[in-house]
Parts: C-alpha cells; sequence; structure tokens
C-alpha cells in the first residue's frame, strides 16, 4: 500500500469516526458535501469565465491592429 493510499483510507476512517461522534446522518453529510462541491465549481467556473473575458479582449485587440495595418497600407485614415 502506497503513502497516498494509507493517507487517504486515515481520512476516511477519521472522517467516519467525526461524523458517528456528533451523531450526524446522512442526508447531514451529503448536503455539506454538496454545499462544498457547489462552491468549487462556483471558484472554478469564475476562473474559467474570467479567462475568456481575456481571451475575447486579447483577440479583440489583435483584430483591430491587424485591421489598423491594413487600412494604413491602402492609405485610409480613421483619426486625424
Amino acid at each position: 500500500m502506497t503513502d497516498e493510499e494509507r493517507i487517504k483510507e486515515l481520512i476516511v476512517k477519521e472522517l467516519e469516526l467525526f461524523i458517528r461522534a456528533h451523531g450526524w446522518d446522512d442526508k447531514v453529510v451529503q448536503e455539506a458535501l454538496l454545499e462544498v462541491a457547489k462552491n468549487h465549481l462556483w471558484k472554478k467556473g469564475l476562473w474559467v469565465r474570467m479567462k475568456v473575458v481575456f481571451i475575447i479582449l486579447a483577440a479583440t485587440g489583435s483584430l483591430a491592429s491587424v485591421i489598423a495595418v491594413i487600412s494604413n497600407l491602402f492609405g485610409l485614415e480613421f483619426r486625424k
């Protein structure tokens, strides 16, 4: 058995003892785990949304630069 497996087994045993000691039923434990999962997903989802916004802003800036260079090649000016 690897160290990682032993640690996981110890954590499971300690959690079971903690749950039994406090007299929690399965519903309370499931609600707590769902709350933790929701918070984790929300944080992860927020980071993904921020990355998408940054990518869109970078793409918009790059596209605007390409348009400005091409228009200058043809002698068009958008501002004087």
